[in-house]
This record gives C-alpha cells, sequence and structure tokens, in this order.
C-alpha cells in the first residue's frame, strides 16, 4: 500500500488532462508508484446520472486502512487505491488495452464539458415546445420510435436543446457526444463509441467490469471500426450484465448525440447512423437515442432506410417565424379562393343574362308568329295577357319561366333574393316606382324585406299583369290587418337610369 499527497492545484497522479474536473475515471500511474491510481476527491456537482461512480474507484476508507498503524502521520486529504484491484482490472490483457482505449476518449464531447457554450441563444417558444416533446418521449415507458431525429439548419437552436435535454433529464440520459468540427477530438466519429462506453461505466456501475473486460481483450479497441466498437463496447457488455444482474431500471436510458453532420468524415456519419440502426433492433442494447443535425440529404437517406421508424422533429416548422409564413400562406390561399369563387359568379351571372336574353328573343318570335301584340316591357316577365279574375293566380308556365329567372340571381342558393338583387331585376319592366313598391308590398308576403322563391314568381306576375294594363290587386286581409298596410315608398333620385325602389317598411 502506497501513500499519496495531491496538492490542492494538482493531482498527484492523474495525467489525462481534464478528467478529474469532469468526474471521467483515469488508468495513469505516476512513475513513483507503479500500478497506484489514485483521483481527485472532489465529487462533480455536475455528474449527469444518479449514483455514478468512478469506473476504477475501489479505494477502501483511509481510517480503517492505518487503524492499527504505529508512528505513522497522513496529512491532506488523500486518497488511496487497492493495488491488488487495479492489478486485477489489468491483468486480463494489461494496462495497454486500458491506456490506448483511454485516448479514444473525448472528455471536451461531454455535455457538461467545459467546452460546451451553455449560453446558445434559441427562440423560447421553439425551446419550449421542443423540450416539451423530448420529455414527453423519455418519460413514456413505452414508445414506438427509439430514435429521435431533430434537424434544423445552422444556428436555429439544436445544440441549446440537445444540452437543455442532457440536463433536465438526466436521471434519463446515460451518455452524450456533442460534435464540433472545429475540435479534433470531436470531429472525429471513431471516438463516439468509446466516449460513450466510457460514460456508461459511470452511469451504469454494473456494465463497469464487463466493458473493462472487453477493452483488455482487446488492447487495439482504438483501431477498430465504429461496428466492431460499438459491438465490444456495448452491445456485448449489456448483454453480459443482463446475465449476470438484474437488468430492472436500464429500460428508457438515452443517449443523446449531437451534430452528427460535424463528424468530418461523411461516409463514417452515414455508418454510425447504421449501427444505432441495428442497435434499436437489437434486444441486447436497451438505449434510445436523440440525434441532432442539419437536415442533410445524405442524413435523410440514411434514416429512411431504418426498418424502424424514427421520431423526426423539423425544427423550422417548429419555429414561430415558421408559423407566421404558414398562416400568410393560408390567407392567401383562402383570397385566391374568394378570387376564384367571385370570378365564377360573374360568369354565371352573366350566362344567366346571356339565357335570359335568349329566351325573351325566343318569346318574342313566338308572338310576332301568333300575332300577339308584344307587351311594351322588357321580354324577362312573358306569358299570355291575363283575365281580371286570376290575378293572384300564377300558372305553372309562368312560374317555371319565373323560377329560372330566380336561380340566375339566387347565386347562393339560399332560397331568397335580397332587395339590392331583386330590384334592379324588377326595374327592367319600367314601372313607376309607385307600382314597383306596391307590387313589392304584394310579392314581401312575410315581410322580411327579401323575396322568397314564390314571391318572386308572384312580383313576375304583377308586373306582367300591370304591363298588360290591369290594375294591381288590393293586399289580402291579412296584409290589411298587418303592420305593413300602405306602405310608402322612398324618394330616389335620377341619375339617367332606372331609379332602385326602397321600400319603407
Amino acid at each position: 500500500m502506497e501513500e499519496t499527497h495531491p496538492s490542492s492545484d494538482h493531482m498527484a497522479v492523474d495525467n489525462f488532462e481534464g478528467s478529474y474536473t469532469r468526474g471521467l475515471p483515469s488508468t495513469a500511474t505516476s512513475p513513483e508508484a507503479p500500478n497506484v491510481a489514485t483521483f481527485n476527491n472532489n465529487q462533480d456537482s455536475h455528474t449527469p446520472y444518479q449514483n455514478r461512480t468512478d469506473p476504477w474507484d475501489s479505494a477502501p476508507n483511509t481510517a480503517s486502512m492505518f487503524s492499527s498503524a504505529q508512528r505513522f502521520n497522513i496529512s491532506g486529504q488523500p486518497h488511496f487505491v487497492n493495488i491488488a484491484n487495479i492489478n486485477q482490472l489489468s491483468n486480463l490483457g494489461g494496462s495497454q488495452g486500458l491506456e490506448n482505449f483511454q485516448k479514444s476518449v473525448s472528455p471536451n464531447a461531454l455535455h457538461d464539458s467545459s467546452a460546451q457554450e451553455l449560453d446558445r441563444q434559441v427562440q423560447q417558444s421553439l425551446r419550449k415546445n421542443t423540450l416539451k416533446q423530448l420529455q414527453d418521449w423519455t418519460d413514456n415507458p413505452i414508445v414506438t420510435e427509439h430514435i429521435i431525429w431533430i434537424n434544423g439548419s445552422a444556428s436555429i437552436g439544436k445544440t441549446a436543446i440537445a444540452l437543455d435535454i442532457a440536463w433536465t433529464r438526466r436521471e434519463k440520459v446515460a451518455a452524450t457526444f456533442f460534435f464540433s468540427r472545429t475540435d479534433a477530438s470531436r470531429n472525429d466519429g471513431n471516438r463516439l463509441f468509446p466516449t460513450l462506453a466510457w460514460q456508461f461505466m459511470i452511469s451504469i456501475p454494473d456494465i463497469k467490469k464487463h466493458i473493462i473486460h472487453s477493452i483488455n481483450e482487446r488492447p487495439d479497441m482504438q483501431n477498430k471500426g465504429v461496428e466492431a466498437q460499438f459491438e465490444y463496447l456495448i452491445a456485448q457488455p449489456f448483454a453480459a450484465m443482463k446475465e449476470t444482474t438484474s437488468a430492472m431500471g436500464l429500460s428508457g436510458l438515452v443517449v443523446v448525440i449531437d451534430g452528427i453532420d460535424e463528424c468530418i468524415d461523411i461516409r463514417l456519419q452515414r455508418r454510425i447512423l447504421k449501427v444505432i440502426g441495428n442497435a434499436i433492433q437489437d434486444r441486447r442494447v436497451p438505449l434510445r437515442f436523440i440525434i441532432s443535425s442539419r437536415p442533410d440529404a445524405h442524413i435523410q437517406e440514411t434514416f429512411h432506410q431504418f426498418q424502424w421508424p424514427v421520431f423526426c422533429i423539423d425544427l423550422a416548422k417548429s419555429s414561430p417565424t415558421e408559423e407566421i409564413r404558414k398562416r400568410e400562406e393560408e390567407i392567401e390561399k383562402r383570397e385566391e379562393e374568394i378570387r376564384k369563387r367571385e370570378t365564377a359568379v360573374g360568369k354565371r351571372e352573366e350566362a344567366v343574362g346571356e339565357r335570359e336574353e335568349a329566351v325573351g328573343k325566343r318569346e318574342e318570335e313566338i308572338r310576332k308568329r301568333e300575332g300577339t301584340k308584344i307587351p311594351t316591357g322588357p321580354s324577362s316577365f312573358p306569358g299570355p295577357p291575363p283575365t281580371a279574375t286570376a290575378q293572384w293566380d300564377v300558372s305553372p308556365q309562368q312560374k317555371a319561366l319565373a323560377d329560372k329567372s330566380f336561380n340566375g340571381l339566387d347565386v347562393h342558393n339560399r332560397g331568397y333574393i335580397e332587395s339590392d338583387v331583386a330590384v334592379p331585376f324588377m326595374q327592367q319592366s319600367m314601372l313607376p316606382e309607385e307600382d314597383l313598391a306596391r307590387i313589392w308590398d304584394l310579392a314581401d308576403f312575410d315581410h322580411t324585406g327579401r323575396l322568397t322563391r314564390d314571391g318572386f314568381a308572384l312580383a313576375v306576375h304583377f308586373i306582367r299583369n300591370r304591363l298588360s294594363g290591369l290594375e294591381l290587386p288590393a293586399p289580402p286581409p291579412s296584409f290589411r290587418n298587418g303592420s305593413t298596410a300602405n306602405p310608402t315608398p322612398c324618394s330616389c333620385h335620377n341619375d339617367n337610369r332606372p331609379p332602385p325602389i326602397v321600400v319603407c317598411w
């Protein structure tokens, strides 16, 4: 057993740069104390997973170790490691495998690394909505999609959201890797799975010995392809752990991989994604993955090849700017539809006018051949001269002709027409305003200020009678006793066109 006294600003043995500040394990040994590993005894308050321990930390209690020692003084706050335990770990393949593996780990890629920019900007509504989706997904024990792909353009907030979910769901997030194109330790995809395995040894203590065993059996792990790395460092250790320990609580563990598109080797990007796509089908691996990147074509194509569904979150479509653009497009679309309907209504009215004109010409020709006197009014009010005893009777033929005209005026198919539509039609008869006002009173028998189909037929019938020289009938008793008896038309101006009829009720 050997004693070391780390100073306040330096670790006595740890030569792995930055590992003691992040709670990461180290296997480096000092020249003066071979096979002895020491670690900073400061607890990392930002450890991303509950109950995490150092992968190689098996130090006994200091007081118990030297309880019977005499003439022996210990000062400071030393941290001791049992040499036998270290030898036991390294005897499987020697310390060379662990040292080589350590070189493949990228501490800067962890979400709680000092290399991360925690003040990244993202629209608050976009952050809130996306985090809600991610948190619901991580909290759901049964999901159909085991991969979430967050995609969006540069600087839209992918990394900020990935950091947020890593911190807010650290009881679920077992490992993270944040790629960066400008950092040599974070743009190499070959470092991904060793770094994830390194974190699993901290976040899942039961898997530690199985990963170490795999590392010691393969000292050249850093030279393996990503497919072999995943198999030896992750898949096989998880399978071995399930056989020797209870796997309860492992379901739903999340791995966050941010910026896969910033891996400098595009072919390696595809290979990594294919490994993950196969992993979610492997029952040995109880992991889910949150992956973020730009929507590059080769990444989309790779995801589309997966046999299992991928939950895609497109940040561009979820941003407030995009929502405003969508609403503007919907408004423009509705306005275009209204313009098309108005154009169609105009064409329909034009067609109705042409049909009425054609019908009038045909009626005129028939009357000429039969020698019937043509009334002085326009052809909109055809039919044989009525008799005085049939002032209220509308023949089926007259009703059919009136219905055709009504259909042309009732463009909205509401079953009635307003005065601003009916009055110009009635003015075509060239009857005096007083007669038209009386006809309106007789035809609007419901006193609604509009003409129904039957009321319109009556109006046409009375206009035809008046053009034939017959007097208008008196209102029925129900009209005379009502509140609309003796209506008085309002005065109208004349601007070289038929004056509009305005009936005062």
